[in-house]
């Protein structure tokens, strides 16, 4: 299974494999709510990237923002009351999104 994200450049398309307890709910959840993201390499960054090489994430820009969908009768309300913005990481075979909540 793989998560993919529409082309908005030549550069945004990319298919990641996606551990298959997570792809399921994880995708559903994207789906039904949405995300949006911003990613700057340079050239040089995002030809590496290509190739499948490792790069520090400080060498190039990749955030997001998701919105969540909870139930409201849940434990999981305050999802629907938060705002969350993410700091994501692409290695050779995924991408790592650290979530923060916003107060």
């Amino acid at each position: 299974m793989s998560a993919r994200r529409p082309a908005t450049s030549p550069h945004a398309r990319q298919a990641l494999p996606a551990p298959p307890a997570l792809a399921s709910e994880f995708a559903l959840l994207l789906k039904a709510a949405g995300s949006r993201g911003l990613r700057h390499p340079t050239i040089a960054v995002m030809r590496r990237l290509t190739r499948g090489e490792t790069v520090s994430p400080r060498r190039y820009y990749f955030r997001t923002v998701a919105d969540f969908e909870a139930p409201t009768d849940s434990r999981y309300a305050w999802l629907n009351r938060s705002i969350f913005v993410g700091v994501a990481e692409r290695a050779p075979t995924s991408v790592t999104v650290n979530m923060y909540r916003i107060r």
